[in-house]
């Protein structure tokens, strides 16, 4: 819910405890759930950069997509 309000404040706080908690698997040599917390602590920190991205776009104003993507990527979908 407060990612989807793009409150970046959340996003950094699961990255701290995402860190500890693989710190503390790397210490008990917990391999398999130090692999998993690198990757979702790197797909959390996508998620910031969308974010990032998103509010960027936004401040530039609407976006006009050409009629002829939108015809290709209707194609693509059926």
């Amino acid at each position: 819910m407060l990612v989807k309000k793009r409150f970046k404040w959340i996003i950094y706080f699961v990255i701290m405890i995402y860190a500890l908690d693989r710190f503390l698997l790397l210490v008990f040599q917990v391999w398999l759930a130090v692999i998993f917390h690198a990757f979702a602590l790197y797909m959390v920190w996508k998620g910031i950069q969308a974010i990032n991205l998103v509010n960027k776009l936004e401040m530039n104003g609407p976006i006009e997509i050409p009629s002829e993507m939108i015809k290709q990527s209707r194609t693509q979908v059926k």
